[in-house]
């Protein structure tokens, strides 16, 4: 693993092992801006049309924080009826990540013995989506010893990491909640898997296909940046519309989630092309 990768990693592991330690301050206004129930359902609705999006069923009766609350990267969160001011919550953290789960699951190791937290690699957990690396880290802050059990999941180019946190002298009365709604973790198919017609399926990766093979011979021949090069008129006219408009004419029926996700994703990697 490169440094660049190393240090990202070092930053999104810190978040993820004190973020929801750190969220206890945040319980009771949570609670108050928690989104309602429909709306919740609709928020699910919506994810499950998004290729490669996480999806999970909470424990019953739990209360979910607004999304645009949280960090960019924390997907979701629900909070449970705790005994005391640390209730048990729930969270999912999607981040992208290039490389082997065993080696994610060492450097969360390697990173909670940095910071004198006790970390277990309990092995795998089958889901919806099929085995997850399971670990359990415990750890002290203000309210006292917390437990956080950690599924990753390594798919599409991203780390998926559902977390299920709670005190420790308390974990065991949620552990049928937690485990429930781990194995109910479910990753959506890539933007060409969710295209069910072969024939459909064929053609968009054609078109893809033609759009980055006109994007590097423009690259080379122009000398511009990125987003100099995809702001042209010629870029624009010539591939970019035409591009547009295949996916609305032969695509439609995917939906905005999804047409949306694949136009961020083209996007995404045109400008990362050197």
């Amino acid at each position: 693993m490169n440094k660049r990768y190393t240090i990202r990693m070092k930053t999104q592991l810190f978040l993820i092992l004190f973020l929801s330690p750190l969220l206890g301050e945040e319980i009771e206004q949570v609670k108050k801006e928690s989104i309602a129930e429909s709306d919740i359902r609709l928020h699910y609705i919506k994810a499950l049309e998004i290729p490669e999006a996480c999806v999970f069923a909470p424990p019953s009766g739990w209360l979910a924080a607004d999304p645009e609350k949280f960090p960019d990267n924390v997907q979701a969160m629900v909070i449970g009826k705790g005994k005391g001011h640390y209730p048990p919550s729930m969270y999912l953290w999607i981040e992208p990540y290039d490389g082997t789960l065993k080696g994610y699951i060492k450097q969360i190791q390697k990173i909670n013995e940095d910071q004198l937290a006790q970390f277990k690699d309990l092995g795998q957990i089958s889901t919806e989506t099929g085995n997850a690396a399971l670990c359990q880290v415990d750890m002290k802050n203000e309210w006292g010893d917390v437990r956080l059990l950690h599924a990753v999941v390594v798919r599409y180019g991203s780390v998926y990491i559902l977390t299920a946190a709670a005190l420790k002298d308390e974990f065991p009365d949620y552990y049928k909640d937690f485990f429930r709604s781990i194995r109910s973790m479910k990753i959506n198919p890539d933007v060409f898997e969710q295209v069910k017609s072969l024939n459909k399926r064929a053609k968009l990766q054609a078109e893809v296909n033609r759009l980055k093979g006109e994007w590097i011979k423009l690259k080379e021949k122009e000398q511009l940046s990125s987003t100099e090069l995809f702001n042209q008129e010629t870029f624009q006219e010539q591939n970019w519309k035409p591009f547009l408009n295949f996916l609305s004419k032969e695509l439609n029926e995917m939906g905005d989630g999804w047409q949306n996700h694949l136009i961020d994703k083209i996007k995404k990697e045109l400008s990362s092309q050197k």
